[in-house]
């Protein structure tokens, strides 16, 4: 699937990458990419592409963006999630899928608690679940559960919904503001448990 959707994209996703680029350009100068190590498959580290959308004197290593520094053209990128599209060459080189959790710097990956770990099970994601239900709302406790569900659940069909789930998210702007720091914020999955009861019904299903 993942090639299959590069394959239609990757003109029109070029195109827009140039122009949001030149407009980088104008309004700050360069460098138009931003790249941040960040932690893929079976805990191997990549280079994360965006472009980039805060100034340059914005703190490197952070996961929650410093509103003060993010530029006016940064602004208009991030609604549209255009900053996100030179991750598609991600995707191509195999360090990330289009759908799956989102990956995280290596400093939060070492405080990960057993079961979060299995979040690397899969390859990182353009988009994921989480980021369909409430984006930048959901605190980190809250996107871990359900990048946990995708992981014992993902299939053809939920990528495809994700996808499309995603297309309306952006169009829509829900979520975009946020990074809550509390345990309490956003919508959680419906139990935590989720990802065992998941595997009993696979095993089950086999039998």
């Amino acid at each position: 699937m993942d090639w299959t959707v590069l394959a239609l994209v990757a003109i029109p996703a070029l195109l827009v990458v140039a122009v949001a680029a030149l407009a980088i350009l104008c309004e700050d100068g360069r460098p138009v990419l931003f790249r941040q190590v960040r932690i893929g498959l079976r805990g191997r580290p990549f280079a994360l592409l965006k472009l980039r959308t805060m100034t340059t004197s914005a703190a490197p290593d952070s996961e929650i963006p410093d509103a003060a520094c993010i530029t006016r053209v940064g602004r208009v990128l991030r609604r549209l999630s255009v900053d996100e599209l030179p991750q598609l060459l991600n995707v191509a080189k195999g360090e990330m899928s289009l759908v799956g959790p989102r990956p995280h710097l290596p400093d939060r990956a070492r405080r990960y608690r057993s079961r979060e770990t299995m979040r690397l099970a899969a390859l990182p994601g353009l988009t994921g679940l989480a980021q369909t239900i409430g984006r930048n709302r959901l605190d980190w406790d809250t996107r871990t559960e359900h990048d946990l569900v995708y992981v014992a659940t993902q299939s053809l069909r939920l990528d495809l919904a994700i996808l499309l789930r995603s297309c309306w998210v952006v169009l829509s702007g829900k979520g975009l503001y946020g990074h809550p720091r509390d345990a309490n914020a956003g919508p959680r999955p419906r139990t935590t448990v989720t990802v065992r009861e998941s595997r009993t019904r696979s095993s089950g299903s086999a039998n």
